[in-house]
């Protein structure tokens, strides 16, 4: 998607499930769609939820994210490495499309 491309929003993806390689999935899924992801991390501890978190306005790369995965996206108000953060939840699998 060059809309994606052309915005260059950095990308995080967080696994917060117990299962193993879900990050790298959601990353590949993500840089197909020309997102630029830049750090994929295992959670210290499980979620139950998954989020989609942003900092600043809502962007197109967000609201594309928002319909492909069907997560629930809240502004952050804390610091943050990526302008986006998904962070995957133990309920992903009955969110997400992927």
């Amino acid at each position: 998607d060059p809309k994606i491309s052309d915005e260059r929003l950095s990308i995080e993806v967080v696994n917060a499930t117990d299962e193993f390689g879900v990050g790298g999935r959601f990353a590949r899924l993500i840089s197909n769609i020309s997102g630029n992801v830049v750090l994929v991390s295992t959670s210290p501890r499980q979620e139950d939820r998954s989020v989609v978190l942003y900092s600043g306005k809502k962007t197109y790369t967000l609201r594309k994210l928002e319909r492909l995965l069907g997560f629930e996206v809240i502004q952050n108000k804390s610091q943050s490495l990526a302008d986006i953060t998904i962070q995957i939840g133990k309920d992903y699998k009955n969110l997400s499309n992927f």
